[in-house]
């Protein structure tokens, strides 16, 4: 069965910008975002970092003429309307209720239409550089980076509030989660981690951080919001054991689509787990290490029900400097986050389950590694080539146009 939706990209990609790698040539109808993250070039409104940026040149520098340090010459971040760029730098203190308000008019637009569709928002809060719009300054008790957060806040509502007013919430699947811990080198200008702090990292690893590019729950664990009047019910919380590779098979499912049957899928469909006919999600999951490990995407990690397995620790630097070493570990590190959420007591070889999850998880990696051998891979390229940088207009500095 093939499912006719209208679908939309407010937000960033990440995936490619040229040719077959466009959000438009995989999938998507419109978009509207930017191609990379925000960090990775100037813009004019470089706001708050650690360390700061400086802003982009202007045409009275040279492009002949090395940087000066008080402004930058690298490509600006661009902003693409599906298949151009339309600002160049964008301005990232309008981006978030920019991203709101093309959202609301592809909701009120599809539902008038009476069209299913899939609206997808990548916002660029809350990733360094943080700004937000004048009326958001002082909003909270937490600077900048808490009044960024009170600008996402508002705009998520202005999405929703959009659904309500197009009659379509009752027939709206919402889902709300993030890609990663708190970066913790960003010190004020992130998040909590709450309870999983990486406890072993901090007191026996030799120390360092424990959240974005790691595998300690601190980085991995993410906050997720499932919302659907009258098929999800209210104040629920689940313990099934999902992921974000869950969300492809999840949505294909509700909306009758049948996956390619000639390639393997981690994720799993979880209708029955959201509509609360089932409370079992994966039976495990591998952690692939998020570049603070050796070498980057290997799988030294895996969660077994309860039980987190490590073959590898290593921590991300933080604030404070100094940080621990990637350590092996044979036979693996395990903690029972039911028990101990912060990562602090490993196992020891007398607890009634240590030997056989050793086993098995020397069994599922041994058929996970079988699995990416024999399945459909691609390998990342992340070399940089000037040539294949986004650029509007390359005769002005920062490759400076307005579409």
């Amino acid at each position: 069965m093939t499912a006719f939706i209208i679908n939309f990209l407010t937000g960033k990609w990440h995936l490619g910008v040229y040719q077959k790698y466009h959000p438009i040539f995989r999938g998507f109808d419109f978009y509207y975002g930017l191609p990379y993250s925000n960090d990775m070039g100037c813009t004019d409104t470089p706001g708050y970092n650690k360390p700061m940026m400086s802003p982009c040149c202007h045409d009275n520098v040279s492009l002949r003429e090395p940087s000066t340090g008080s402004c930058s010459k690298s490509d600006a971040v661009p902003l693409y309307h599906n298949a151009s760029i339309i600002e160049q730098p964008v301005d990232l203190v309008t981006l978030a209720s920019r991203y709101g308000d093309m959202a609301t008019k592809f909701i009120t637009a599809a539902a008038k239409q009476d069209a299913p569709f899939l609206l997808y928002v990548a916002f660029a809060h809350m990733h360094v550089p943080q700004n937000h719009a004048a009326n958001f300054t002082n909003s909270s008790r937490h600077g900048p980076f808490g009044d960024t957060l009170r600008e996402l806040d508002h705009t998520v509502g202005t999405i929703l509030s959009a659904l309500e007013e197009s009659g379509v919430t009752n027939d709206t699947l919402v889902f709300f989660t993030a890609d990663n811990g708190p970066w913790e080198t960003k010190c004020n200008l992130t998040g909590s981690k709450g309870p999983f702090i990486g406890k072993w990292q901090r007191t026996t690893g030799g120390g360092g951080g424990t959240g974005k590019f790691t595998t300690w729950e601190g980085g991995h664990r993410e906050p997720a919001i499932a919302y659907w009047p009258g098929h999800i019910a209210a104040n629920q919380t689940s313990n099934a054991l999902a992921s974000a590779l869950d969300m492809f098979p999840t949505f294909a499912s509700l909306a009758g689509s049948e996956l390619p049957s000639d390639r393997q899928y981690d994720g799993i469909d979880l209708t029955d787990i959201l509509l609360g006919k089932n409370i079992t999600g994966h039976s495990w999951l591998f952690h692939p290490n998020s570049g603070a490990g050796q070498p980057s995407w290997a799988l030294n990690a895996l969660r077994i029900g309860q039980y987190k397995i490590f073959y590898q620790t290593a921590p991300a630097s933080d604030c404070s400097g100094p940080k621990g070493k990637v350590q092996q570990h044979d036979p693996p590190l395990i903690f029972d986050l039911f028990t101990d959420q912060e990562e602090g007591e490993p196992l020891g070889p007398s607890h009634p389950m240590y030997k056989e999850l050793v086993q098995t998880a020397a069994t599922l990696s041994s058929e996970m590694a079988d699995s990416i051998a024999h399945d459909k891979t691609s390998t990342a390229n992340y070399k940089s080539d000037k040539s294949a940088s986004p650029c509007c207009d390359s005769q002005h500095v920062c490759c400076r146009c307005d579409g």
